[in-house]
């Protein structure tokens, strides 16, 4: 299964007139435009991340109790309990950030620095949580039966798409003044 959330394509106009009544936005303002809009879709890929890593924490919560080991569920052993906790208040912070830069954005607040945040940490969550429940897997995460392979996989575009990791850290830096 292939992720077909965030396909690119290029796009080429040559040569094409725009009736002055059809513009959208200012003349030659395009460029300001384009970094208002960003915002909104950081916070998209920042919600998609979240819901995707709660099916992340969902798999590996029900492979911990059903999968057994020494007579126990795997989830009864401490090291797989503290992962999971870790991957829950990962999940759980990344969901306040994007609640509070989208409660930002519907208040007309300032909210770049709240979206480029969240977007980050979200973003980064899905590929720590993803590597995690991997490992809670072990040898069935690698197994097309599960779908955690493909959260693995997947989760590497989302600190790619809507800028990377580290532009988001640039950015992030530039609006603390450093």
């Amino acid at each position: 299964m292939v992720n077909k959330s965030m396909e690119t394509n290029e796009v080429f106009l040559d040569n094409v007139r725009v009736p002055a009544e059809n513009l959208l936005g200012k003349l030659h303002a395009g460029w300001t435009q384009m970094l208002e809009t960003l915002a909104y879709e950081r916070i998209l890929v920042a919600s998609m991340c979240l819901g995707v890593t709660q099916r992340v924490m969902d798999d590996a919560v029900q492979y911990a109790k059903e999968r057994e080991q020494f007579g126990r569920p795997i989830g009864k052993f401490q090291a797989v309990r503290h992962r999971l906790v870790d991957m829950q208040a990962r999940l759980d912070a990344a969901r306040l950030l994007c609640y509070q830069a989208v409660w930002l954005i519907q208040e007309g607040l300032l909210h770049e620095q709240a979206v480029n945040i969240a977007k980050l940490f979200a973003s980064e969550t899905y590929v720590k949580n993803s590597s995690e429940g991997m490992r809670i897997l072990g040898g069935y995460g690698l197994s097309m039966e599960y779908d955690m392979q493909r959260y693995f996989r997947d989760a590497r575009e989302f600190i790619i798409g809507a800028g990377t990791s580290d532009i988001m850290r640039n950015i992030i830096a530039k609006q603390m003044g450093l």
